[in-house]
């Protein structure tokens, strides 16, 4: 059989190379497709094999003769083969198996097995949606697509970043930032130093902590066994806080400074 070859068919209808029929218009003069004996013949005895074939007879009007042939044709292919299989099972495991029982294995077409396969080279799957929560095969756009949906509902999609400085922040994926440095000078009790964050905290400074820095070891006369520390005075602001020296003020130039370490977001 072949497809319709007359004159007035319509050319490239299913594609190059593969005609179809078409109707005819009056108005603009196109005929439509006539059929002649030798593709009627063929379109006839194409079906009418495939129902003789399986020793059934021509019926007009019967609709579902063809139908009823290829299911016949394939039950016969099946009861073939049953008697050489102990049971349903064995024939049905024969019927699906991938590795082709007539002589022919996937790893000689180059395929892989269908079990615990070993793929080569790039092999794809289709993307499935980023609530999917089955067994299907997660590809790697699905995977990135998980990660990032679940950064986004933690609020950790803005990475880390930092400046490891002597005074220097840095700021976590969740947003809080941590702020450090370091004091030196020397001073007697009093009001202290106010500090200049590196970076402003964009919302709010939560905490702020202080600690007295003996740089040198030592000191003038006995001022080494004298407690002194470092007070944060008022409310850090988002730039910067304030501090106050609390030592006995009769002992001069004792406090050569702080470090400190602030947090926020």
């Amino acid at each position: 059989m072949d497809r319709i070859s007359t004159p007035a068919r319509a050319r490239d209808l299913h594609g190059p190379g593969k005609d179809g029929f078409q109707d005819g218009d009056v108005f603009t003069g196109r005929p439509a497709t006539e059929v002649g004996a030798a593709w009627m013949n063929d379109f006839q005895e194409a079906q009418m094999r495939v129902i003789e074939a399986a020793m059934m007879r021509g019926e007009s009007g019967n609709h579902g003769l063809l139908l009823d042939a290829i299911l016949w044709h394939i039950s016969h292919s099946v009861s073939e083969h049953a008697e050489h299989f102990a049971s349903a099972d064995a024939l049905l495991a024969h019927i699906r198996d991938r590795e082709n029982p007539h002589g022919v294995t996937l790893d000689q077409l180059g395929a892989a097995p269908r079990e615990s396969p070993d793929f080569t080279g790039s092999p794809r799957a289709p993307t499935q949606a980023t609530n999917d929560n089955s067994t299907l095969v997660a590809t790697t756009a699905f995977v990135r697509a998980a990660i990032a949906a679940i950064l986004g509902e933690s609020g950790m999609l803005g990475g880390f970043t930092h400046s490891f400085t002597q005074n220097g922040w840095h700021r976590d994926p969740s947003g809080k930032i941590t702020q450090w440095g370091r004091y030196l000078g020397v001073r007697r009790e009093g009001t202290g130093p106010t500090i200049t964050f590196p970076v402003a905290f964009p919302n709010a400074c939560l905490s702020v902590a202080v600690f007295d820095w003996n740089r040198s070891g030592g000191g003038n006369g006995n001022w080494e066994d004298i407690d002194c520390f470092i007070q944060v005075t008022g409310d850090p602001s988002l730039t910067g806080f304030s501090t106050y020296v609390q030592s006995p003020a009769s002992v001069a130039d004792y406090f050569e400074g702080f470090f400190w370490e602030a947090t926020g977001f």
